[in-house]
């Protein structure tokens, strides 16, 4: 393999590395940079054999994924009984708590936010933990979900890659 090949195989490796700290710790859109990556990898070193049909795989899981995170954490949301304006909060103090205290301020402030706006719309302790609850369980499915699509479409890439 030539040197230039193997620094865009490796850039390409570490790039993907990214998008999965991405998906994990949930700063970066983890799925959409290493699709990304493989599209770059794949204009750069050709398609080979199977690169083109893997690659368009991969881009089907990065949108089904993204798709299903929204639906779940919707669900979650609606089947919890939280209203769109406690989301609105919570996605606010999310934000406010992700730049405060990062990573797990974002975690704390939405949880915060949600259960603090359902408690004022209810007067009731129970139905607001509810709501939060549905929220973090819709959040919770998606964000695995998501972690999964980021590991396969990785592992899909170094079948493309793997010489043989």
């Amino acid at each position: 393999m030539p040197i230039s090949e193997l620094l865009i195989l490796i850039l390409t490796g570490l790039v993907m590395l990214v998008g999965l700290a991405g998906t994990i710790v949930p700063v970066l859109p983890g799925p959409t940079l290493i699709l990304l990556a493989a599209a770059g990898y794949g204009l750069l070193t050709g398609f080979g054999e199977n690169g083109g049909q893997l690659l368009a795989t991969m881009a089907l899981l990065a949108v089904a994924s993204g798709a299903a995170r929204l639906w779940l954490a919707k669900s979650g949301a609606s089947r919890g009984g939280a209203s769109r304006q406690s989301m609105l909060l919570g996605l606010a103090l999310a934000v406010m708590g992700f730049f405060v205290l990062p990573v797990i301020g974002a975690l704390i402030g939405g949880v915060l936010g949600i259960y603090l706006a359902e408690y004022s719309r209810t007067q009731d302790r129970a139905k607001a933990w509810q709501a939060t609850r549905g929220v973090l369980l819709g959040f919770g499915a998606s964000y695995l979900l998501e972690v999964v699509a980021a590991l396969v479409m990785v592992g899909m890439w170094i079948v493309w890659v793997w010489p043989g």
